[in-house]
């Protein structure tokens, strides 16, 4: 499975990183967002990501894909979901930041703009979704005591492959074993 990384700099260059798990351990949605800024910043001082997951199809051209002010939840209306939101706080599937609003994730309570649902609509490409991991929800139940102390600041993986293709950078990274 791929997790998009979509960066933009300020002379308005577009460059796209695909960051993939490397082997059949646990997929690690939150450490290839991780990797996936850690490296892109490697090759350019870029000043606004957009992680898109690659099952999302945008349906409206005004949802534009910029950074704000504040990190941006861009996609807030899904097909597979009729078009709600499951839950207030919900940011999966695209979201855009600011460079420096993505190293302060764990340590500031950020707020979050959404377009409204009209413009932040999304169909998601069916496939077939694999049995939910044990391990997924223990991490998920830990999370509120975990985040402050675990994402860029505790970052370990090892990078198996960085290719230049024609249209977008693709990473291959070892994410290790689930915690």
């Amino acid at each position: 499975m791929y997790n998009v990384l979509r960066s933009n700099v300020t002379h308005d260059v577009l460059r796209s990183h695909v960051a993939h798990k490397y082997g059949n351990k646990t997929f690690n949605k939150g450490r290839l967002m991780n990797i996936g800024f850690t490296e892109a910043r490697k090759h350019d001082e870029f000043d606004c990501f957009i992680f898109h997951d690659v099952d999302l199809i945008p349906e409206d051209d005004r949802n534009m894909y910029t950074c704000s002010e504040n990190p941006r939840h861009m996609s807030p209306a899904v097909d597979k979901f009729n078009y709600t939101m499951l839950y207030k706080s919900l940011v999966g599937g695209v979201l855009s930041f600011r460079g420096k609003h993505f190293t302060k994730v764990n340590a500031s309570k950020l707020s979050v703009e959404r377009p409204s649902i009209t413009i932040g609509r999304y169909t998601m490409i069916k496939h077939d979704r694999k049995d939910v991991s044990k391990v997924r929800l223990g991490l998920l139940k830990t999370s509120i005591t975990r985040y402050l102390k675990d994402g860029l600041n505790t970052l370990e993986y090892k990078m198996v492959e960085t290719r230049l293709e024609k249209l977008y950078t693709r990473m291959i990274a070892d994410v290790g074993d689930p915690p």
